[in-house]
């Protein structure tokens, strides 16, 4: 009972003060979140995690960006030999500046994760280390820029893990996500919202003068869940809505998928769709046929992607085709799931475009040969980056938070 208590009183302050930033930014929509395809990766945050031992999951990444590209990496305070190790073996000329957080295994404790699968708040009867990190450094928040020209980072107020400290008799509560308010020591201001949000999930972009967001159902259902369980009280979904619409500052939110959960095989917006600019929008499109066609998870997803079509029609986007074959799907192969920007020096649109390990064997060489061509026809510059990221179930785009 008093877990419960002490969670449902840090939460109702966290709501009473959430018209402030650690470093006093005021909430009043003075800041803006760009489409991402408008920026031009002059600067990018990468994340580490306590279980990385090496880059290798993000050699082919460093050696993709512009040269020009300054690279901030989040990561466990131990780490820092280790990365300038492997950065001096890819021998990658990028500037690299680490900014370091310090986990702790946590003694005494109480954790709850917050499962999207079971929509629970579950106790661990483990011990656990907080702040772990996590590679996928778009899910941890998203990117303002204030009047003022200063960077915003609007994260939600809690990533995965709620801890309850009980050491020494001094109850507090840890937030997983904490860490990232140290990119202030890069000038970047740091903004608490009481959403429940992965920044796959959410895409920002600006049709006939209007700022809208799109964002994933489940980001409806995790707030919800987390009031429901922690306060015990129960608010609307109009009201997660109208505090999306605040917190992204934009005019106009659209939740894509009514059922109650996004497909367990399509969790994230970013693994449906890309935003190409010039009101086009690239779409998932599952293609070929197979024995798994009826396949339960396959259903929600051709549901799911019927949806978002018809969002996006509405809104006056011009939907392209960006293939993926059912076994791609199942293996969370997505090439929606790139990096769309215009680069810096030359003002022309690029892609990072992911080639997994086997994108050029069988039908899936005609797939993307295709999807090549597509973005080439809406004149990007494609520039592919191996990747073996769908193997941890994540994608390209996941593992990259574009600041600039």
């Amino acid at each position: 009972m008093r877990t419960k208590t002490a969670i449902a009183a840090f939460i109702t302050l966290v709501l009473a003060l959430l018209a402030t930033t650690s470093s006093g930014r005021e909430t009043s929509g003075d800041y803006v979140i760009e489409p991402e395809y408008e920026r031009t990766l002059q600067k990018v945050v990468l994340s580490l995690e306590t279980t990385t031992e090496d880059l290798t999951e993000h050699k082919s990444i460093l050696e993709n960006l512009p040269y020009y590209t300054d690279i901030i990496i989040l990561a466990p305070e131990d780490k820092g030999k280790m990365i300038r190790r492997e950065m001096s073996k890819f021998g990658a000329s990028h500037e690299v500046r680490i900014i370091p957080f310090q986990p702790r295994e946590l003694v005494m404790e109480n954790a709850y994760v917050l499962s999207t699968e079971t929509y629970r708040i579950r106790r661990l009867d483990q011990k656990v280390t907080i702040p772990r990190g996590t590679v996928w450094a778009q899910d941890l928040f998203e990117v303002a820029k204030g009047a003022d020209s200063t960077t915003v980072v609007l994260t939600p107020f809690i990533h995965k893990w709620i801890i309850q400290s009980i050491a020494d008799n001094d109850s507090q509560l840890l937030m997983d996500n904490q860490f990232v308010s140290n990119l202030q020591a890069e000038g970047i201001s740091h903004l608490s919202t009481p959403i429940i949000f992965k920044g796959g999930n959410v895409l920002v972009d600006h049709r006939d003068g209007k700022r809208i967001a799109l964002v994933g159902r489940d980001i409806i259902n995790e707030t919800i869940l987390v009031f429901h369980e922690t306060l015990n009280q129960y608010i609307s979904e109009e009201d997660v809505i109208n505090s999306i619409r605040k917190h992204l500052n934009v005019d106009k939110v659209v939740v894509v998928g009514s059922h109650d959960h996004q497909p367990l095989k399509m969790f994230h917006l970013d693994q449906a769709m890309v935003l190409l600019g010039d009101g086009v929008a690239g779409v998932t499109r599952v293609v070929g046929r197979t024995k798994d066609s009826g396949n339960e998870y396959l259903e929600d997803i051709q549901r799911f992607l019927a949806e978002l079509r018809s969002d996006l029609k509405r809104l006056g986007y011009r939907i392209v085709d960006i293939e993926a074959t059912v076994d791609d799907i199942f293996n969370y192969r997505f090439y929606v799931n790139g990096i769309a920007y215009r680069n810096r020096n030359t003002g022309k649109k690029e892609f990072l475009f992911p080639m997994f390990d086997t994108s050029l064997e069988g039908m899936n060489r005609k797939v993307y040969l295709n999807n090549i061509r597509r973005l080439e026809s809406l004149e990007y510059r494609v520039i592919l980056v191996p990747t073996e990221s769908n193997h941890r179930h994540g994608g390209l785009h996941c593992m990259v938070n574009v600041v600039s």
